[in-house]
Formats: structure tokens, sequence, C-alpha cells
């Protein structure tokens, strides 16, 4: 028997939610849009899940597993009035079991799932209490390859990180993973440096959407930072720079000076989408943000005009899944390759 709404919405999504075929019951469906939570759902026996939302739109659906720790997302479009939202999740399975010194039961671990859709932000951020013993375990994540990581929150007993993260590759023919995770009491500083080994002062650090806080030697304080975790580093008048933080001790990131290029692309899919990362930025291990970066956002008739400025000579790599093509530029799905030299159609001085 279906439930009866408790308010008629101009726009319901309903749908089944599976994994390899089979129902799951009991999964938590948050509708999210611009950042905001609008609606929840959660399937019954029959996998069924009916939500009523407000208005028409693009909305990511994040499919939860528990109460604490969600899977996956979908991005969906909903019209007007009954649209259906089914959902087959793959037939993958990730057992996480932790070791920890010192903590207590009932406080609170964070586990990062840092996925290969989105190399230079968490897929997932999850928490669950501790006790001893724990294990927790992530459903129909996509296939591919991922890095996992964790921490505990602010309020534990101790502020422990993983000693070291764990990688695991999901494919078709191995779709389960078994990994185990050592939390440890670690000490490990940051220093921004110039190309002459100077210091930069002025800088700022961010990590896991964390701004950093600099300890009394003027360093940036990563012992709460869980190792393999990409850090964000910038500063005014320099290219920021996409690291991932080490296991212990100290970790050095050398800023490189802006050059005179700018990069031109042409985006269909209207402002305040998401544009993207650009990779191969000189001292740079992962993708950084095109938000990091100079660039100039330009509405147009069919396409949004981005503009990245301040590059070096060198060739960069954009990654825009999320936007539409236009003018042949960027595809959903790929990495298009832009070569941007001292001179060419898509630079200037």
């Amino acid at each position: 028997m279906v439930p009866a709404r408790k308010a008629e919405k101009p726009v319901v999504a309903a749908g089944t939610v599976t994994a390899a075929g089979l129902p799951l019951a009991g999964v938590r469906m948050f509708f999210h849009t611009a950042g905001i939570q609008v609606a929840d759902a959660t399937t019954r026996r029959d996998g069924g899940f009916e939500a009523g939302l407000d208005g028409p739109g693009d909305y990511i659906v994040i499919i939860g597993t528990s109460d604490t720790l969600w899977s996956t997302y979908r991005e969906v479009t909903l019209s007007p009035g009954a649209n259906v939202v089914d959902v087959d999740l793959p037939p993958t399975t990730v057992d996480v079991a932790f070791t920890a010194d010192g903590l207590k039961t009932g406080d609170v671990v964070q586990v990062a799932v840092l996925g290969p859709t989105a190399p230079t932000k968490a897929d997932t951020v999850s928490f669950f209490t501790w006790r001893p013993g724990a294990r927790v375990r992530f459903v129909g994540i996509g296939f591919g390859a991922y890095v996992l990581t964790a921490f505990t929150g602010s309020d534990a007993t101790k502020r422990l990180t993983a000693e070291t993260p764990a990688t695991f590759v999901l494919t078709p023919d191995r779709p389960t993973a078994n990994v185990d995770l050592r939390l440890i009491d670690r000490r490990l500083a940051l220093e921004v440096l110039d190309p002459n080994g100077s210091p930069i002062d002025y800088a700022d650090a961010l990590a896991l959407r964390q701004r950093l806080e600099r300890d009394s030697a003027g360093h940036f304080d990563l012992s709460h930072v869980p190792a393999g975790v990409p850090l964000l580093v910038s500063a005014s008048g320099w290219l920021p720079a996409c690291v991932i933080t080490e296991a212990n001790g100290r970790q050095v990131v050398t800023l490189q000076p802006r050059g005179p290029n700018r990069l031109i692309l042409n985006l269909l899919g209207g402002p305040g989408r998401p544009v993207g990362d650009l990779d191969g930025l000189p001292g740079t291990e992962c993708p950084v943000p095109v938000a990091a970066l100079d660039v100039d956002l330009e509405s147009a008739t069919a396409a949004d005009r981005l503009t990245i400025a301040g590059l070096p000579e060198g060739a960069f790599r954009y990654r825009a899944d999320a936007l539409a093509p236009a003018m042949g530029v960027v595809v959903p799905g790929r990495v298009v390759d832009y070569a941007v030299p001292a001179s060419c159609q898509f630079c200037g001085g």
C-alpha cells in the first residue's frame, strides 16, 4: 500500500531503488538543490519511494544506505508533475574496519571517500559513532578507483587521523573491497614557499572544505587532516596548487608565479553551473578548481564565456563533466586537452 502524501506538491519524484535489479528497502533519498536539502524519502519494502518538491529544476539525489553513511548520488532534472526516478545501484560493497587507540565509545569518526569523478573534493564525507571493533559499509558506489581516509571529529577524546590512506578499485569483475584503517595521533605541518625558498606568510590553505589555521611558527597545522586528502593552497599573485597531504612530518608547497596568458572556454549551461577543474598547473599533484583561479564568467546568448587568466606557458587539461558541449569545446564525461603556448587562438597577453 502506498502511503498518502503529506501535502500536494507541484513536482513529484517517484521510483524504485535497486541493486543489481533487486529492490532495496530502507534506503534514504535526499534531494538537494543549490547545496540545500529540500526533500527526502525512504524506500519501502519493495524499494519504491515518493518525494514531493516545490518546483522543477536540476537536483542532486544523495542515496544513503544508512542514517549516517551515504553511498552515491545521481543528478536528475525534474519537470512539473510526476517524474520517474529509478536508480539501479551497481552491486558494489566496500567494508571498512578501524583500529584506534584512546577513543571512547560515542566519539565521532568521519570517513572521506575521494572518488574518480571529483578528485579535488570529497565525494562522500560520512560519519559514525566509535565503538571497539567498528566497521562501516558503503553500498552501490560506482565502478572506479578510490582513496579512502578517516579522522575524528573536533569533540572526540583524541584528534586522530588515518596513518595512511587506503586505495581500492571497483570493477564489474571485482565489485567488493575490504579496507583496514588505523587512526593515529599524527603531527604534520605545511609550509608554503616561493621559488626562492622564502615563506609566503599570506597564503591560505583549504582541506575538505575547511580553512586551515596556522600554528605558532606560522605553518599550517595539518594534525587533524587525514593523509591522502587533496589540499588547495593559494595566495594573491601566485598560481594556486593542489597537493596530497602526506603521512607525517613537514610538508612543503612551492607556489609558482602567474603567467601572461589567458585561456578562453565557451561553456553551455548557464550562469552558476559548475565549471570544472584545471589539471597540469606547475607544482600541482591534483586538479585545481577553476573557482580558485582568476576567472571571468560572461553570460552570452547560448553559452558562458569563461576566461582563466594568469596562466604560464604549458599544456593543461580542463575537466567539465557536469557541463553540456558548446562550440566543440566541452564534452560531458571526457577530459579535453588544451595547449596554452605563449601565443594561440585561445590565449592573450
